[in-house]
Formats: C-alpha cells, structure tokens, sequence
C-alpha cells in the first residue's frame, strides 16, 4: 500500500482524477476526516470535495501502483 495526499478542489478535478484512476489495475480508497469511500467512485468522490487535502491509499503490486501515482501528480500536494 501507498499512501499521498490529494486535492480535489472542484468537480471537473474530481472527476479527471475518477477516470484516471477507473483505468488503474490498482485498488484505491479516499479519506478526510472520518469519511471513507472508493476512490473508483465519481459520488464517493464528490463527497470528498473540499479545500483540505484527502488522504488517498493505493492498493495493488508495485508496478500498477507506481503507475498510478505517476498518473495522478496533477493532483497531488505534500
């Protein structure tokens, strides 16, 4: 598992970042705060919305999810 932070700001970056990761081998769960949801989920998602990063964990073997992050930098803050 890896673990980054995310910034899902606005709908369309919510929902660039679901279709990236739909097309990932690779299992991914969002949380903030005490909401937990798939990551693979446009509604889950949506329910993260916010100005505070989110917390993504990725799933999966190693080449799956190093591609995945590389896939995702757009969205990613430290």
């Amino acid at each position: 598992m890896k673990q980054v932070s995310v910034l899902l700001d606005s709908v369309e970056k919510i929902r660039s970042f679901v279709d990236i990761i739909e097309k990932s081998e690779a299992d991914a769960d969002l949380s903030q705060g005490s909401r937990h949801v798939d990551a693979k989920s446009l509604f889950g998602a949506l329910s993260i919305v916010s100005n505070s990063p989110a917390r993504l964990r990725i799933y999966g073997d190693e080449d799956a999810t190093n591609a995945l992050i590389k896939e995702i930098e757009q969205f990613m803050v430290v």
